[in-house]
């Protein structure tokens, strides 16, 4: 579990007590805690508003750093505390100054994510209780979206090598799978920890700048390390998200749902597989029985529109999942109009869940690349972004990696 942020520095008294009449009264009003956001009950004002505060939080916290900071620097210049104890009463308030600078900087740069991470946590939470939701709520939220990201910068700055199995680690933390024990999300039960794969749904293998070129002004350079980015597969499973074989897709009980689903489902996106074997039910009997009762050979075709099961509340972000729909859509598009293709082309939504996820230019030419193909205006029109001047595509203004899809892990 990821530290939470330090408690706020204060000066002792006896320092304080040094610091120049005015360093006191700077010091003192900017001591003033500040009030927590007004909760809305419309869930996405709700959410723009706690953020809105956050980051006045953030930039209040720093500017009473900085004014204790320029106090202790005033007092010992007038000589007034020694360089000993100006040593020892900076260190902490340089930390907090870090720890808050990068936090602030993570919530202004990723604030559309964060605000999608946090209306998705919400959803979830809303089939349990009515209502608007509660600050507490967005707290909780607000910080199984922030601390990812602060842990996952914190590690870049330290290696730059991925680090697989502290992924997979955070992964199971996230979807309340025990470390010693294995989980599948598609089959809905326990298996050796071995057997278990934290499957990448954006692979790790795209660069920042990649990422970046795909998801525009919302880029997220900590997308590799992100939990919401996988999801628990038995590894047969999992090699079938990474070939194509099987897509993970929302399902909607109502209208009020479109936008924020929280339940998904695995789809046979290649149905020449439909009798291959995934696994022999006898191998996890003990584990899988209640499951699958009556099976002694598990096939892809038996967890066709098979329900994701989750442990706990949480789950992958729609963005990722989005995503690796998009590849193995056109993966199956080069293939010759493939079934799952045509489907795809021919129902008006077949992913009804809007929102600007990925950019336009980019699913244009990666069609065109990948199987010289247009994609449905239905995807185009409600499910991505136009290029502006605030984008950020890598160097040169294409995209560099080769589309062969879909891309292993």
């Amino acid at each position: 579990m990821a530290r939470a942020p330090a408690k706020r520095p204060i000066l002792p008294r006896r320092i304080f007590n040094r610091l120049s009449e005015q360093s006191k009264t700077v010091l003192e009003s900017r001591s003033q805690p500040t009030g927590p956001a007004s909760i809305a009950t419309d869930t996405t004002r709700s959410v723009s508003v706690f953020l809105e505060q956050t980051i006045r939080n953030y930039e209040c916290e720093i500017a009473y750093i900085k004014a204790a900071r320029d106090g202790l620097v005033e007092a010992q210049d007038l000589k007034r505390i020694t360089a000993d104890e100006f040593r020892t009463e900076i260190v902490p308030f340089l930390q907090q100054a870090q720890e808050t600078q990068q936090r602030l900087s993570l919530v202004k740069h990723q604030k559309e994510l964060i605000e999608e991470d946090l209306e998705d946590a919400i959803s979830i939470k809303r089939q349990k209780q009515s209502g608007g939701p509660s600050l507490e709520l967005l707290e909780n939220a607000y910080t199984q979206s922030i601390l990812p990201r602060v842990m996952a910068a914190s590690a870049r700055q330290r290696k730059s090598r991925f680090d697989q199995s502290g992924f997979r680690k955070a992964v199971q933390t996230f979807y309340d799978v025990p470390l010693n024990k294995g989980y599948c999300h598609v089959l809905g039960c326990w298996l050796p920890k071995d057997y278990m794969k934290a499957a990448h749904l954006v692979p790790k293998s795209l660069t920042c700048g990649e990422i970046s070129y795909l998801y525009g002004s919302k880029s997220d350079p900590t997308t590799r390390e992100d939990p919401r980015n996988a999801v628990c597969l038995y590894s047969t499973i999992e090699q079938g998200l990474d070939n194509g074989t099987i897509v993970i897709l929302p399902i909607y009980q109502s209208d009020s749902e479109i936008g924020s689903p929280t339940r998904w489902k695995c789809v046979l996106a290649n149905e020449g597989a439909k009798n291959d074997m995934i696994i022999g039910i006898e191998k996890f009997t003990a584990l899988m029985k209640e499951e699958f009762p009556s099976k002694k050979f598990l096939r892809w075709g038996d967890i066709d529109g098979r329900e994701l099961k989750f442990v706990g509340q949480n789950r992958p972000a729609r963005r990722y999942l989005y995503f690796r729909f998009i590849i193995t859509y056109l993966f199956h598009k080069r293939n010759g109009e493939a079934p799952f293709a045509k489907k795809v082309d021919n129902l008006e939504t077949f992913w009804p869940t809007p929102g600007p996820y990925l950019r336009k230019s980019m699913l244009v030419v990666l069609a065109k690349n990948v199987s010289n193909c247009n994609i449905p205006d239905s995807i185009l029109d409600t499910t991505t972004f136009e290029d502006d001047e605030s984008s950020s595509p890598i160097t040169d203004g294409s995209p560099k990696w080769d589309p062969s899809l879909p891309r292993h892990h």
